[in-house]
């Protein structure tokens, strides 16, 4: 990854929010809103993306447990989706 983010870079990752289950890509745009609209050049923005896109690799339902109990989410991830949740909820 380059060290700024182009917009069609947030565009495809908008496009890998969108997901089967719809609980999950609600919380998952959500987040996905909030990082867009961050400067593009500040560097832990850089490292957020590359963790979120890894998880957007992750299946529905694999994410959809994840977000309902934070806990059974890998050791990477939790940090993660412990944030898309408090953004979620924040709103």
């Amino acid at each position: 990854m380059s060290k700024t983010l182009h917009p069609l870079h947030f565009k495809a990752m908008q496009l890998n929010c969108r997901r089967g289950l719809a609980e999950v890509e609600v919380l998952l745009m959500a987040y996905w809103q909030q990082l867009a609209n961050k400067p593009t050049d500040d560097r832990s923005l850089l490292q957020e993306c590359q963790l979120f896109e890894r998880l957007l690799l992750e299946n529905d339902q694999q994410l959809f447990e994840w977000l309902l109990s934070p806990t059974q989410a890998p050791t990477d991830y939790r940090g993660l989706i412990a944030r898309i949740r408090a953004h979620y909820l924040e709103k």
